[in-house]
């Protein structure tokens, strides 16, 4: 009788290797696959909606009117890391006859009668969370600030429509 075990073990060992090889490499690419996944999102800045309309668009003057913004709340709070930030949060009235496909809003903080601080924002656009809003249709937004200066106390702010688009 002749009994080869040593040969039996090379076969297992080879293929634990491989595994483990194997494993080792799809962990890497997956966390290379992440990185560079994250790192496009950080370097595309805010999205882009084609056929956005701003001031000096005739289609803008036309309907500006017709939208208002109102309930405009601004609350200061700190998140889990500790740093301060602002929840601006408010109503968008769409007073035209037309589907609102996207919103760009602008928002301002003011210290006294000077603007503090200024950022513009896409609530509202194709691909996101949010269906169009509706003709003549009220619509709620929530949008977080995280770069709050130091000296902005919950002072005065305003909340601007600084570009749309409506479906045809």
């Amino acid at each position: 009788m002749n009994i080869r075990l040593e040969s039996r073990r090379e076969k297992d060992s080879g293929a634990k290797l491989i595994l483990a090889v194997a494993l080792a490499a799809a962990v890497l690419i997956g966390a290379g696959v992440f990185a560079w996944v994250r790192l496009s999102r950080t370097q595309a800045g805010p999205p882009r909606v084609e056929g956005l309309l701003h001031k000096g668009d005739a289609e803008y003057e036309k309907y500006i009117s017709l939208l208002s913004v109102a309930a405009k709340k601004a609350t200061v709070q700190r998140n889990y890391a500790g740093q301060r930030t602002v929840l601006v949060s408010g109503t968008i009235h769409n007073g035209t006859e037309r589907w609102m496909e996207a919103l760009e809003i602008r928002i301002i903080l003011f210290h006294g009668d000077q603007p503090a601080l200024q950022d513009t924002r896409l609530p509202l656009f194709p691909g996101s969370h949010a269906k169009p809003a509706p003709p003549e249709g009220d619509f709620s937004f929530a949008i977080m600030l995280d770069k709050v200066p130091s000296d902005w106390t919950g002072g005065s702010f305003d909340v601007e429509i600084a570009g749309f688009k409506l479906g045809r």
